[in-house]
């Protein structure tokens, strides 16, 4: 019989520190460097831009109000925005 496998003691993820409210800095970066990625949606302010979600949904509402992003798809789970193409 072979040795018993012994279990693994897993991976451990630290705590993300992700920015809970809009400061001078953060608005700057999401008005210079968002209207330039191809597929913004809240996961990847999320993930790019060190914020939480509910920062990341209201940055995307505010971007989409201003006319910078146009919307792509709309769900209750998901808003799918992208960059509006220069003429």
């Amino acid at each position: 019989m072979a040795p018993k496998k012994k279990w693994s003691k897993g991976k451990v993820k630290d705590k993300a520190q992700h920015a809970t409210v809009f400061d001078k800095n953060l608005i700057d970066r999401i008005n210079k460097e968002v209207p330039a990625f191809k597929f913004i949606s809240v996961s990847v302010l999320v993930d790019r831009m060190k914020m939480n979600g509910a920062l990341a949904r209201i940055a995307i509402k505010d971007l989409a109000d201003r006319g910078v992003i146009q919307k792509v798809d709309h769900s209750s789970k998901q808003l799918i925005y992208s960059r509006i193409p220069s003429a």
